[in-house]
């Protein structure tokens, strides 16, 4: 019995690069099973493998047929790539596990930065801040210094040649936005990127070169909720909606492409396409889309309704922890507050009995000082006494003398008494000395039982906040995701305001400051389109309800007169 043989197969998903063998008689879905079960993807139904022909055109792989029955390329490994094929309705309402979750995020984020999803500047640099928060996390200076953002990475080429603007500039209005996500986890910054995606006007469409009966160039574009029919020169606006529920069947015979309305009355109606290859690839969209649809409107299964459960558990989970994080915050943040006021306090009281003392020495060597010259002026009315007296004795003695005059006599006697006012005046001093050095000692002791005090204070604050920081009272925010709350430090203490009521303030600036950097002989076509729409002043969703107005008749009709 011959052995089969063996094939080396390489699948690029979108974190990674992997091998796999196959043999000749390997199926479609074999493959496609030993990828899901690789990357781990429980909800492969929105993926599928895709190769490039030798028509050089984009397909994708077949699940019932071999893999090597199909036209895939003669090389080796056999090149596949493992791509989103149907998007959701609701991003949020119908993605559950982070591991797809991801790979759209991946998948969407490469679609914009390679042009291939048109946007706004205002959107791509908000998104280009939550791409940052998805694969990095939070913003720190350390992780993040000057330079770090790589703006051809992030944003779309056509952005960046628009504004007359530096690549540190967009690094700065990036980043603003940046700090904003603080304490989103990836993939809650993965989510809200891709709820922020999903309404740009070429989300989730695959488009496709057309003609109708008359040979009017359009472009059909399929999609979740049904096949939208575009002008050839504007993909952003479409002008008719045929949604999933109105078509009964899809087929094609060589390059006619044929759909059958549901409504009776209506007939069947011709989408002629430049290449056979494209019907296939076109029919293969439309039946996926439109089982999709169908499944979405019916019970979930028990697949589902686990993951759906799994998924709310641990939004509850991230809820609870985040709670309890903005409270512990608070609290951090109200004990730092307070244990600055002490430690101020503390500072001032230590600067006061420093003071206290530098004073009291100074009053000790003045003391000294004037000690000395009281002991000196002692010693000088001794000897003025010790004179006085031998002055007065020689006085007695030459009181009969006629050389001793009275002139002579009144000056010893008026020595005397200067030398006896300077001795009292010197006592007088020391005396005010010795009453101020007791009034500083005074103050010193009440500095240091102050300093003591301040010292209880600090200790009992913190304490204090190491006891509370569970326990303390945070605003309730059970009525909301908890990732939609930001904690900010106000004049009063932290204070908590929903993130996307804070984002969309600072966008609405961002998006006037880049409008007024804008050079206009760069826009191209698709911006002069959505100019036009936003003059128009209707928006995606608004056009998608008006051009599913009316009967499907009507719509037929207006769709063949184009």
């Amino acid at each position: 019995m011959s052995k089969d043989k063996v094939f080396g197969v390489e699948v690029v998903t979108p974190d990674a690069t992997l091998q796999f063998e196959i043999t000749n008689k390997t199926v479609g879905d074999e493959l496609f099973q030993q990828v899901i079960k690789t990357t781990g993807l429980r909800e492969e139904w929105f993926f599928d493998l895709q190769y490039t022909n030798s028509k050089n055109l984009p397909c994708w792989l077949k699940r019932h047929k071999k893999v090597l029955s199909q036209d895939v390329p003669r090389v080796l490994p056999i090149p596949f790539e493992l791509k989103v094929k149907f998007y959701p309705e609701d991003v949020e309402e119908e993605v559950f596990q982070p591991a797809t979750l991801m790979s759209f995020f991946y998948h969407v984020h490469k679609l914009i930065v390679s042009q291939e999803l048109f946007c706004t500047a205002k959107d791509a640099v908000h998104l280009a801040s939550l791409s940052l928060q998805t694969q990095f996390g939070d913003y720190t200076p350390e992780t993040c210094p000057k330079g770090y953002f790589a703006a051809s990475e992030f944003l779309p080429p056509r952005i960046i040649a628009q504004h007359t603007i530096s690549s540190q500039q967009w690094e700065d209005q990036v980043t603003s936005l940046y700090k904003q996500h603080k304490n989103l986890f990836p993939d809650e910054a993965a989510m809200a990127y891709l709820k922020q995606a999903q309404d740009l006007d070429m989300y989730g469409i695959s488009y496709f070169e057309i003609r109708n009966k008359k040979g009017t160039r359009l472009f059909v574009g399929v999609d979740a909720m049904g096949l939208n029919i575009y002008s050839f020169n504007d993909k952003l606006k479409p002008k008719i909606q045929f949604p999933w529920r109105e078509i009964k069947s899809i087929s094609y015979h060589d390059k006619k492409f044929t759909i059958k309305p549901h409504e009776q009355s209506s007939r069947e109606f011709v989408i002629l396409a430049p290449q056979v290859e494209m019907n296939k690839h076109m029919l293969q969209l439309c039946i996926g889309n439109h089982e999709l649809f169908t499944r979405r409107r019916e019970p979930d299964t028990m697949q589902v309704q686990q993951m759906r459960a799994e998924a709310t558990e641990l939004k509850e989970r991230r809820n609870a922890d985040r709670l309890r994080f903005i409270r512990e915050t608070q609290a951090r943040r109200r004990a730092e507050k307070s244990e600055k006021k002490l430690a101020d306090k503390l500072k001032r009281v230590k600067e006061q009995a420093s003071k206290s003392r530098q004073e009291m020495l100074q009053t000790k060597e003045q003391a000294m000082m004037l000690e000395t010259k009281v002991e000196a002026a002692e010693v000088a009315m001794g000897q003025l006494l010790e004179q006085a007296q031998l002055a007065d004795d020689h006085l007695q003695r030459t009181l009969e003398e006629k050389s001793r005059t009275d002139e002579e006599k009144e000056m010893h006697r008026m020595a005397a008494e200067q030398a006896q006012k300077q001795v009292e005046k010197l006592a007088a001093i020391h005396q005010q000395q010795q009453e101020e050095a007791a009034e500083l000692k005074r103050l010193l002791a009440a500095a240091r039982e102050a300093e003591r005090q301040a010292r209880q204070e600090l200790e009992l604050s913190r304490a204090t906040s190491a006891a509370t920081s569970v326990t303390s009272e945070a605003p309730d925010f059970r009525d909301f995701d908890m990732a939609d709350v930001i904690v900010e430090e106000g004049d009063d203490g932290p204070q908590f305001v929903r993130r996307n009521t804070h984002i969309a303030d600072q966008l609405k600036g961002l998006s006037e400051h880049l409008a007024s950097l804008q050079v206009p002989s760069e826009l191209t076509e698709e911006d002069l389109n959505y100019q036009r729409a936003q003059e128009e002043g209707e928006s995606k969703f608004d056009t998608l309800t008006r051009i599913s107005q009316g009967t499907t008749t009507h719509r037929v009709a207006f769709f063949e007169e184009l």
